[in-house]
């Protein structure tokens, strides 16, 4: 008991970082994939999001703000760069969940068959989550593999 406790203790004071990283490929070419992805006001594949909104709305562009929300929490984010059907790039401003740091990588890679798209997020959980930080790690690298099946089923139909 006195162990875990200690471990507790060390978590929450010097914080948790976590990455997570999957990949799926797409049987369709990358344009069409990136048409759908790069749409990050839509939030039709991300499974853990109720809403999502890009300002300016529009196509994504470096120095966008992407606000998402999940249930009571939210987030806001920078889109910090954009390779058009190459790369995303976003990190977080501020967010009611429990991360201080929060960043996405989105690539695409493909040609006119089939896409492969990786999604990587750099976080930091923050609080009482870092007592909970494995779970916290482990939800977020579940969240990603659905997101990118429903973005398969999409797209492929």
């Amino acid at each position: 008991m006195k162990k875990i406790f200690i471990i507790s203790l060390g978590l929450f004071l010097i914080g948790c970082k976590g990455t997570q990283e999957r990949s799926i490929v797409i049987n369709a070419p990358v344009d069409e994939v990136w048409a759908v992805f790069s749409d990050l006001g839509g939030h039709e594949h991300f499974t853990a999001l109720d809403s999502a909104s890009l300002s300016p709305a529009g196509a994504v562009a470096k120095g966008s703000i992407w606000y998402v929300s999940q249930g009571k929490n939210s987030a806001t984010s920078e889109v910090t760069a954009v390779e058009p059907m190459k790369r995303i790039e976003t990190k977080l401003i501020e967010a009611t969940w429990p991360a201080s740091e929060w960043s996405e990588t989105h690539t695409f890679s493909g040609d006119s068959r089939s896409t492969e798209v990786s999604w990587k997020v750099d976080f930091t959980g923050k609080g009482p989550a870092r007592l909970f930080f494995p779970f916290f790690n482990a939800y977020v690298g579940v969240d990603i593999k659905k997101s990118l099946k429903n973005l398969k089923v999409m797209i492929e139909g």
